[in-house]
């Protein structure tokens, strides 16, 4: 009697395995999810020719899902995931296989979609990857991604009106009023020191941009630099309401501002803008004196570009056009400023103007940069 029960008991055991591996192989299958709209030849030509050949040679091991874009959920998860795949491209109709690989346009899905389908190994569909985004998630997502080019706008024309980066172009401004460079002369070095500072900041926020996403890879030092930056932006931005406050309160001493260049780097600026003034070769020498400007100024200004540089790695932004895109629009951003600077020196605005200028508006500066600071640590928060 127990030799008996052993044995039922073994075919059921048997009979359990047998079944979990089935149902293993069913949900290992290729996801192949087909983006269509009503009415498009090219959607119908996919729909009528290349379908029922893909059914009739991989019957059983793919699971079609079609979307409809006439739909907006449907729509907005076909931007969403071309997104994530770092895909630009604009086609009536897609086919996206287990979410890695897209085939847009019919010639392109008639040709490869059979060859792409060898190739691809089935996956689990009953993982996450598997789920659609829900359109809250992606509206969420893509009201983030417009968030980060506001972000990138603002920051950009923050960082220009830096009082680090102002009180270094009056100086530079009194020197080339010293050295009487007017008229057209001043507007050519004023293009050249413009593009010379726009050059070095655009590849100085290249380089640590780069830097930041090949860190972001390891997933522990990601987070680490995001809470150490939100920390970080929280201070200065502490920081920078007490400099508006004893600013205003010492009648606009600017020595009570702490977050400003070092002593030593404001000697070095204007030790290289006397002698790069006095070279035979102006405009190169200009060139040059933008260079080491813009490097040395990097030291304050890097309050504003670090960060932003952070949020624009955090986020998935997938290919060098977009993210790239996004620190060209921020160093258009940063340069503006000087060129009105430069633009209105032309029209007739004399140094002491320019100071003038500067010191009534340190403290809202300082107030906003503060403001600023502060939607950076929360939008790092949210990319985390």
């Amino acid at each position: 009697m127990l030799a008996f029960k052993l044995k039922i008991a073994s075919f059921i055991l048997v009979g359990c395995f047998i079944f979990s591996a089935s149902a293993e192989k069913v949900n290992d299958k290729v996801l192949v999810e087909f983006f269509f709209q009503t009415g498009c030849e090219e959607c119908n030509k996919v729909k009528s020719f290349v379908l029922p050949q893909f059914e009739e040679k991989y019957s059983g091991r793919y699971l079609l899902r079609k979307y409809d874009l006439s739909q907006k959920e449907n729509f907005l998860h076909l931007i969403m995931t071309l997104d994530q795949l770092h895909e630009d491209s604009n086609y009536s109709v897609y086919l996206i296989l287990n979410r890695k690989t897209v085939l847009g346009g019919y010639q392109a899905i008639a040709e490869k979609i059979f060859e792409t389908m060898d190739q691809l190994q089935p996956m689990n569909l009953d993982e996450a990857t598997n789920k659609k985004l829900t359109a809250d998630e992606i509206v969420a997502t893509q009201g983030a991604k417009r968030m980060t080019v506001t972000t990138v706008i603002i920051g950009g024309l923050l960082d220009g009106i830096n009082p680090c980066v102002f009180s270094t172009l009056i100086f530079f401004m009194s020197l080339l009023t010293v050295a009487k460079i007017s008229g057209r002369r001043l507007i050519a070095v004023g293009i050249v020191y413009c593009l010379a500072c726009f050059l070095t900041y655009l590849l100085l926020g290249f380089g640590i941009l780069k830097i930041i996403r090949e860190l972001n890879v390891i997933p522990y030092l990601k987070s680490f630099l995001n809470w150490g930056m939100m920390s970080v932006l929280l201070l200065i931005a502490a920081l920078s309401f007490r400099d508006a406050w004893r600013y205003t309160t010492s009648g606009s001493n600017p020595d009570k501002v702490t977050l400003q260049l070092p002593p030593i780097i404001k000697k070095r600026i204007r030790l290289i803008m006397r002698h790069g003034l006095k070279s035979s070769y102006l405009l190169s020498a200009v060139f040059g004196i933008g260079v080491l400007v813009t490097l040395l100024e990097s030291v304050c200004t890097g309050q504003v570009y670090v960060p932003t540089l952070m949020l624009l790695a955090s986020e998935s932004s997938g290919v060098f056009s977009r993210w790239f895109g996004l620190l060209l629009l921020y160093n258009v951003m940063f340069i503006l400023p000087l060129l009105g600077v430069f633009g209105l020196t032309y029209g007739g605005m004399s140094t002491f103007q320019a100071i003038r200028l500067t010191r009534n508006n340190l403290r809202l500066g300082k107030i906003l940069l503060g403001i600023f600071f502060i939607a950076l640590a929360v939008l790092l928060f949210l990319t985390r």
